[in-house]
């Protein structure tokens, strides 16, 4: 259920779709499937009018690579599959190691401290609720780094150090808050606001809506 920019792939499937099926077209009929009245012993056919020919498709019927693309993109904005993300994220990872901005820095931090034991949809949910509060009003700051350092929410991201021994888990962290910040993904929790891990029991649960359970985490509106 995702697509990013990265998906050269939906291109090639489209270029290889177009020449597969311009192939048929373009190939001589198989004597093997054709229908009696092809049969060298058959009697000729009465005279009679042709029959009618459909007219040639319009042009802008063909998909084009690009097209292909496009709406594999748009399908992926309703389809999260947990395949689809682990892919993206291998993706991500596999790229060299670049200097990353504040905002993704600061929502990757809370990302690995959160929920980097939990699995990648469930990592998604987390910073999507950051970018949720960003873009919500209300309360809430209007930065990734300002939303996570609000007193009372997250914590100090910049106290924070990723331990060295744990790198592999960082990068996960840092792809899934760069993919949502993107967000070209379809939400893992609609609209949420607020989670918790699904044994605590924090007495603010009771004035919002609960959206779903991902992993070992509650997410809420």
């Amino acid at each position: 259920m995702y697509t990013i920019k990265n998906f050269g792939l939906a291109g090639i499937l489209g270029v290889s779709l177009l020449t597969f099926t311009t192939g048929l077209a373009a190939s001589p009929p198989d004597p093997a499937l054709a229908g009696p009245d092809a049969d060298a012993g058959s009697p000729p056919r009465a005279p009679g009018p042709e029959p009618a020919k459909s007219p040639p498709a319009p042009a802008d019927s063909i998909i084009t690579p690009a097209q292909s693309e496009l709406r594999f993109r748009a399908a992926m904005r309703t389809m999260i599959t947990p395949w689809a993300l682990r892919r993206l994220v291998l993706i991500r990872t596999s790229r060299p190691a670049r200097p990353l901005g504040p905002e993704v820095e600061c929502m990757a931090k809370v990302v690995y401290h959160e929920a980097a034991n939990q699995a990648l949809p469930g990592q998604l949910a987390v910073a999507q609720v950051i970018l949720n509060r960003v873009h919500g009003g209300g309360a809430f700051a209007r930065t990734a780094c300002a939303v996570v350092n609000q007193k009372g929410q997250f914590f100090r991201t910049r106290h924070f150090k990723v331990p060295a021994h744990d790198r592999e888990r960082w990068r996960t962290a840092v792809a899934i808050a760069d993919l949502a910040r993107d967000r070209r993904l379809s939400q893992v929790a609609p609209g949420a606001l607020f989670y918790h891990a699904s044994f605590a029991r924090p007495a603010w649960r009771r004035q919002h809506q609960r959206i779903a359970q991902v992993g070992d985490q509650v997410f809420y509106r």
